[in-house]
């Protein structure tokens, strides 16, 4: 009989916060719940639920392959000295559950009953199971600060490989090693030494790479549940609290043994840990791309693929194998990335021309640049946040594909969203943006281009002028 009551006041109240949801900034809708402390401490004693921290989980494909569309993920809290909480795959109707929820602060929990999880770490959203997750407000400081994670500084990465031909030093080398084209060094190189990525040596790990056997029934497991299997394994408890970590990257096996949805690679946006095929780890394009999902960074895009603007590590059109190509990012991103602020200028456009000496990411790295150039030029309005920037195919973008040599216009609204390529311009060309501000025209014209055939030259610039009409 108590439990019957405790179970109507639990509903009851389910309800009342069901139609009075304004502190919680979300309208009550039939097939969500919006829980309080109250409600949770009305449960009975027997029912056991699972609470996690909701995140964007976004992947690259082979460039022949379809576009993958973003994922949602979970992670149960954990203590600081571990390899992190256990995940969960959000999987089916979670467009329409989280429509009004802002997930990009990193701050939103559920709430479930543990048996919604079903043997793959899967938790379905369907008409069957919505009624019985719950959203909540969590205000978790350690989520807030991996979303803000700095662009600068020391980053210390743990690999976790199970069950993939690669000895550890191989990994090591392919990812750290200082005379090869990987992760550690196209940061290194790309910030102008402001970032570096280095092993996290906790124990058991060989040059920051800590190998796990795979269960028995490896290939049975999709790339989440094989991490869940890794983190808890006794190797990698015993490593627990043993060195500083930022970040994780899983090697697991290749997707004809292991479910890697489609994807050759995944990365937390905002967060803190990749997962990535064997077949593809030493890959620069992988390990780049992922990562910068880590640090908050979604794809680079044209107007027709998320993933097309071949300028930038953040599409899928650089080089897919061991010696990848010499290139950074485009200008949206090493604006967001804030590794040279002074080199950067903010543009207000008016029905006056403007001319700006717009310079190279080699010069700039090596303090090489022309009096008055700037790296980066970013025009504003309410409608659109522009990025003008010369793609000049020299030293650290040397083996860029896409667009050499040319002055590039992205669009990115912010940091956490995708940039578009718009245009890419050679000397005497025009891009107009119209409906810019005010209901004129934007117009960005490139003068001239000059550059010297020796790539060690400095004075390499382009003339641009930019005006409403």
């Amino acid at each position: 009989m108590k439990l019957s009551i405790l179970s109507t006041l639990s509903a009851l109240i389910s309800l009342t916060y069901l139609l009075k949801t304004e502190g919680a900034g979300l309208r009550a809708s039939p097939n969500k719940k919006i829980e309080s402390d109250t409600t949770r401490a009305l449960e009975t004693e027997n029912s056991k639920f699972i609470e996690c921290v909701v995140f964007e989980n976004d992947g690259v494909s082979l460039p022949e392959q379809d576009e993958l569309p973003q994922s949602l993920l979970c992670e149960e809290d954990y203590e600081e000295d571990t390899f992190g909480g256990t995940m969960y795959s959000l999987v089916g109707e979670t467009a329409s559950f989280f429509q009004e929820v802002n997930l990009d602060n990193g701050d939103v929990q559920i709430r479930f009953p543990e048996e919604l999880v079903n043997l793959h770490d899967e938790v379905h959203f369907n008409e069957g199971t919505v009624s019985q997750i719950t959203i909540t407000f969590t205000g978790n400081d350690r989520r807030r600060k991996l979303v803000s994670l700095p662009s600068k500084g020391t980053m210390r990465l743990l690999i976790i490989a199970v069950g993939v031909p690669q000895s550890a030093y191989q990994i090591a080398v392919d990812t750290f090693g200082k005379n090869n084209r990987n992760l550690r060094n196209i940061y290194k190189n790309c910030s102008g030494n402001q970032l570096k990525i280095n092993p996290s040596q906790v124990k058991g790990a060989v040059h920051g790479v800590l190998t796990i056997p795979p269960p028995a029934n490896v290939c049975s497991y999709n790339y989440v549940k094989l991490s869940n299997y890794a983190k808890y394994h006794s190797k990698a408890m015993a490593a627990y609290g043993t060195a500083t970590i930022d970040h994780y990257m899983f090697v697991l096996p290749n997707d004809n043994c292991v479910n890697f949805r489609g994807g050759q690679a995944w990365g937390e946006i905002g967060g803190r840990t990749t997962w990535v095929q064997a077949n593809s780890q030493a890959f620069p394009i992988v390990q780049v791309h992922e990562v910068g999902h880590n640090m908050g960074f979604q794809h680079s895009a044209t107007l027709t693929n998320s993933y097309g603007d071949g300028t930038d590590y953040m599409s899928n059109k650089a080089v897919w194998d061991k010696e990848g190509n010499k290139m950074c990012f485009n200008g949206a991103k090493l604006w967001y990335f804030n590794w040279y602020p002074n080199d950067n200028q903010l543009v207000r456009a008016t029905t006056s021309t403007q001319t700006f000496k717009v310079v190279p990411l080699a010069d700039v790295r090596k303090n090489r640049r022309i009096s008055g150039g700037k790296l980066v030029l970013s025009v504003r309005s309410t409608s659109a946040h522009l990025f003008i920037w010369f793609n000049r195919a020299k030293q650290v973008n040397s083996g860029v594909t896409h667009d050499r040599n040319k002055v590039v216009v992205n669009m990115q609204s912010g940091k956490s969203m995708s940039s578009h390529k718009l245009s890419a311009l050679s000397g005497g060309q025009t891009y107009t943006y119209h409906n810019f501000e005010n209901g004129k025209t934007l117009y960005i014209k490139v003068n001239s281009i000059n550059y010297s055939s020796n790539p060690y030259v400095a004075g390499d610039q382009a003339s641009v002028s930019i005006w409403l009409g």
